[in-house]
Order: structure tokens, then C-alpha cells, then sequence
């Protein structure tokens, strides 16, 4: 009971503080859920004892375990504008690069029916299956850089502008599209993993990245594999500078998108939610789910979004001077 009282404890204390030590802490925390179901077994057991000391622990875990998982659980309420919104959908395979056999991928992706797909961990190997999927086909837009095998974003909407944004010391591919009459932003994301600790400070570096990515955007969407969970610091950050969690806003938050590949008759043992759809600005997640990727340790992802409608850039207002009316115009998306 009371080893069971002190590793939860510590753990949260870890969460709440941000202190991301060392890589067997941070996968730790992603696995928050699971040792806080512990903890609180571990406090109520302390109740019934009446053992003071643990009932003392145990109530900072209960606090604390609400206080950390009650928001990816609970979903928000989403504004009367969503309703008969245009939407945007946006999908993410983490593609694996040692994939014998990405063929399944690329059927699902095609499957998938989104606005914008994100294909990370892609190589120059997998050239002709993409082509023979047909999925360059039905988006003719996409975002590579060339000169490495890295990232790709494909998309079927209007496109504004693309690029490849270097932020954080990390590659993004990067496409501003036009839905719904709004300008949408979409990145594909991709973080280093912080397997060990030489890579922790490029893990927090590229994570951070991601916000100066997409700083000069008002409506964004970052889409892909953070190689980190909702309890992770460097995520927290992101979210805390203004961007919304589509699984934690829908009380989704538990999901796992990531595990080791094939464990028995099972499949991957799905343990960690490191794959996310995050947005900013003018938007609003409606959907998110994850699927199966053959020859992957990822799974996909989709996310669905509500595109805030804009108003006509001429918008009249009347405005009283000097006992006068005139019609006066308002800037683009004012009254959006």
C-alpha cells in the first residue's frame, strides 16, 4: 500500500512541478493513468485502515489524479457556430521507415477521405508505392523536403503557400490551405524521441519548435506523432500558449496511439498517447480516432475540425458622428 501511495505521489509530483529528468520518468508520466489507478486503489485501502499517514498521501493522489486526468476525460461544450460549420479533416500514419510493406498504409490513408494527410517517418524507398497508391493522385499538393528523407504533407484543398519550416532544429512540412473561406495552417509534426538522454534537450527543443513554426498563423492545425503525452511538459507548454488537444477537448484524452509492435496473438500493446491533432484559432475538434497501421508501432490518426465561418469582408455598421450615419468597413473576418 505504501509503495503504491509513494511511486503515484512522486509521479504526480513530477507532472506538476514539469520536471522531466530522464526518459524512464517522462514514459512514466505518460503512464499516469495506470499508476494513478493504482495510487487511488492503494488510497481508499488507507481509508478503510485508517492508517493516518497513507490517508494523508492518498489524498494528495486522489487531488492530484483529478486534477490530471479529469480534464482528458471530460469534454467540452462546444459553440453554437459548429453547428452546419465547414469542416476540415486531417490524418497522420506514422509510416515506420523500417516497413517492409507500406502499401496497407497508403490504402488507408486514401480511405481516410481527408482534407490533408501527413505520412511521417516516409523514405525515398517507399517512392513507387506511393505513387502506385494513387493517393498523389487525388492530392496533387505536396510538401517534402527533398534533399532528406523526412515528413510528408499531402493535401486537396486550395493551398495559399508551402514550405518546409526549419524550427526548433526540426523539419515541419507546412501547407496553408483554404477551408471554409478561412486560411487554415496545417503543419505535420514530428519531435525526437527522448529515448535516451542525449536526445532530452532536442525532444524539448523540436516540441517548442512546433508554436515558433506556426507563430504567424491564426488558424493552425499540428498534426502527428510529439513523442509526447498530455502530462508531458514540453506538450503542456503547447497548450498553454494557446492550442487545444483534440482528444482531450472531445474527454478523450485516455486514448494510446503508440506500444510495441506485435505482443502475442494481440497485436501492438498499445501503452502511450503520444500521437495528437492540436489547433489554434478559429477552430473547434469534432472527431478524433485512431486505426490500425499494418508494419507500424503507431497508430493513425484523424482528427475533424469546425471551420468558424467568415463573414463578408464588408460589413456594415452604422456609426453615429456629428448627429451623422454613415456605412463604414470592417476589416476581413472582424464579425467572423
Amino acid at each position: 500500500m505504501w509503495a503504491a501511495l509513494a511511486v503515484s505521489g512522486v509521479l504526480l509530483g513530477t507532472i506538476s512541478a514539469g520536471w522531466t529528468p530522464s526518459p524512464r520518468v517522462i514514459a512514466a508520466q505518460g503512464l499516469m493513468p495506470v499508476f494513478s489507478l493504482v495510487g487511488c486503489v492503494a488510497a481508499i485501502r488507507a481509508m478503510i485502515k485508517r492508517d493516518a499517514g497513507a490517508v494523508l498521501l492518498g489524498s494528495w493522489v486522489l487531488v492530484g489524479s483529478l486534477w490530471h486526468l479529469g480534464p482528458a476525460m471530460l469534454a467540452e461544450s462546444a459553440p453554437r457556430w459548429v453547428a452546419g460549420a465547414p469542416q476540415i479533416r486531417v490524418h497522420s500514419i506514422n509510416l515506420n521507415r523500417n516497413n517492409p510493406d507500406v502499401a496497407p498504409a497508403f490504402a488507408a490513408a486514401r480511405k481516410s477521405n481527408a482534407d490533408v494527410v501527413i505520412l511521417l517517418e516516409y523514405v525515398s524507398r517507399f517512392d513507387s508505392e506511393l505513387k502506385a497508391s494513387g493517393l498523389l493522385d487525388r492530392y496533387p499538393t505536396m510538401v517534402r523536403d527533398s534533399h532528406t528523407d523526412t515528413d510528408v504533407l499531402l493535401t486537396n484543398l486550395p493551398v495559399v503557400r508551402t514550405e518546409v519550416a526549419h524550427a526548433g532544429g526540426r523539419p515541419y512540412p507546412i501547407a496553408a490551405v483554404m477551408a471554409g473561406g478561412r486560411e487554415v495552417t496545417v503543419a505535420g509534426v514530428h519531435p525526437q524521441s527522448p529515448y535516451q538522454f542525449s536526445t532530452l534537450s532536442r525532444w524539448t527543443e523540436n516540441t517548442s519548435g512546433i508554436a515558433t513554426a506556426l507563430q504567424g498563423a491564426e488558424s493552425a492545425i499540428a498534426v502527428g506523432d510529439f513523442n509526447s503525452t498530455l502530462w508531458n511538459r514540453p506538450f503542456r507548454e503547447l497548450l498553454d500558449a494557446g492550442f487545444v488537444d483534440a482528444s482531450e477537448y472531445l474527454g478523450e484524452g485516455l486514448v494510446r496511439t503508440w506500444g510495441p509492435r506485435p505482443v502475442g496473438p494481440l497485436g501492438n500493446l498499445d501503452l502511450l498517447g503520444i500521437d495528437h491533432a492540436i489547433s489554434k484559432g478559429a477552430l473547434v475538434p469534432l472527431h478524433f480516432a485512431t486505426s490500425y497501421v499494418h508494419g507500424s508501432d503507431h497508430r493513425s490518426i484523424s482528427a475533424t475540425f469546425a471551420v468558424r465561418p467568415v463573414t463578408s469582408s464588408w460589413s456594415a455598421r452604422i456609426v453615429r458622428a456629428n448627429g451623422s450615419c454613415f456605412l463604414s468597413q470592417a476589416p476581413p473576418g472582424v464579425f467572423g
